[in-house]
């Protein structure tokens, strides 16, 4: 894995290596900001689990049949796995106990890849803390909720960009953050190699097993991507995208639908994926539309005051069309049965809106170094860090929020 971290950031012109990460004093503070920011968040979920937030709990029962008897009660198994693992290592502490260790080790993880990023995207020239402050903004906003703050409602109706309830979620998000640098910059640079490709198929495997739904945001855009490098005749690329990202994420799919519709683990073997344009989402809130608009103003922003510049950028148009699907498929995609009401879908949008924003935060920050200080501050900039600012005020309210009374604010 260190081999593949390197190769990655190595091609992405990182300044930092990742064999001397242990001797750069800024990673420490990273780990150590992250580590009591997202550490307490973590156990204040873990530890104040109620009827609306029950994930650590729920999951917890998928433990002991893995733990007793190696049977997979999940299509998406690593997190349930792990603590499984872990409790025989450690059988003083309990499953939700053991979750949220995992949990805050993923955020360390995160954070580490976040800034090894921003640190790529910032110039050298910049103050060191940059990075460090991008990285804690990226793992803290939030869709514009505060309208709604008195309503004790910051999430349920809005496109989450930040989620604190969900381990196996918590748990793929630096796997797929990474693949997805893997992806975006192949596609923006055309440097693929061997050993790029096998990585980034063991990574869609491995968050897709941890959870599904980056893969089925990723397969579709990587399908259009496919088609496109075939139109520019990049031909390295193209098999890049189908051996490490459409073969991986069709075939784990493929067996998590069989898994989950088609055998008795399920408690309804006569579910499936359905086309229900808004079903869960009304069933929850009311004004869909402002709130879908207060989850993307600031990647809104970015793309109304670029326009084609923007377009044209393959790294940005990656993260746009994954939240294109991942949008789609919160809204009109649901669970028949049972699980029609759980919303699994709405990570899709999640994840897809994590990503964009990510883009537009790269884009604007690029444009915004490309420039003399005298003109770095025009009018088109002012907006869009406000824009930017109201969803991280929101980030730190809704943080807040879930942090001292886990559930109620949702």
């Amino acid at each position: 894995m260190l081999h593949f971290i390197r190769a990655l950031f190595t091609n992405l012109n990182t300044p930092l290596n990742i064999f001397t990460l242990w001797k750069s004093r800024e990673w420490y503070v990273v780990l150590a900001i992250t580590a009591v920011i997202f550490g307490f968040n973590v156990y204040r979920v873990a530890t104040h689990q109620n009827t609306t937030s029950l994930d650590f709990v729920n999951y917890a029962q998928f433990v002991t049949p893995m733990k007793l008897h190696g049977t997979i009660t999940k299509p998406h198994f690593i997190y349930p796995g792990l603590v499984a693992l872990a409790s025989l290592l450690f059988p003083g502490l309990s499953y939700t106990a053991l979750g949220a260790g995992f949990v805050f080790l993923s955020d360390l993880f995160c954070a580490t890849v976040l800034w090894m990023f921003w640190k790529k995207v910032v110039p050298i020239s910049a103050s060191t803390f940059i990075p460090l402050i991008l990285t804690i903004f990226s793992m803290i906003l939030a869709p514009v909720s505060i309208v709604t703050l008195f309503r004790h409602n910051l999430y349920i109706g809005y496109i989450a960009i930040t989620t604190y309830h969900n381990p196996p979620l918590l748990l793929s998000r630096p796997l797929l953050l990474i693949h997805f640098l893997i992806f975006a910059n192949a596609l923006a640079s055309l440097q693929v190699s061997k050993r790029l490709t096998i990585w980034s198929a063991l990574l869609m495997i491995l968050t897709t097993l941890t959870k599904p739904n980056y893969a089925t945001i990723m397969l579709p855009a990587s399908m259009l991507s496919a088609l496109w490098t075939i139109w520019k005749k990049e031909m390295p690329t193209f098999r890049f995208i189908v051996l490490g990202t459409v073969l991986p994420a069709i075939a784990v799919l493929a067996w998590q639908y069989y898994f989950t519709f088609f055998t008795h683990y399920e408690a309804d073997t006569t579910a499936s994926v359905i086309f229900a344009p808004f079903l869960v989402y009304a069933a929850r809130s009311h004004y869909l539309f402002p709130r879908f608009l207060l989850s993307i103003l600031f990647p809104l922003g970015v793309l109304i005051v670029y326009g084609k510049e923007a377009m044209r950028d393959r790294f940005y148009m990656t993260g746009f069309m994954l939240f294109l699907f991942g949008a789609f498929e919160s809204y009109f995609l649901a669970e028949s049965g049972v699980r029609l009401y759980d919303g699994n879908f709405f990570f899709s949008g999640q994840i897809g809106l994590f990503l964009w924003f990510l883009v537009s935060m790269k884009f604007v920050l690029q444009d915004l170094y490309s420039k003399p200080k005298e003109t770095r501050w025009n009018k088109s900039f002012v907006v869009l860090s406000s824009l930017f600012a109201l969803h991280l005020i929101s980030g730190v309210v809704w943080y807040a929020c879930e942090s001292i009374a886990t559930g109620t604010f949702w």
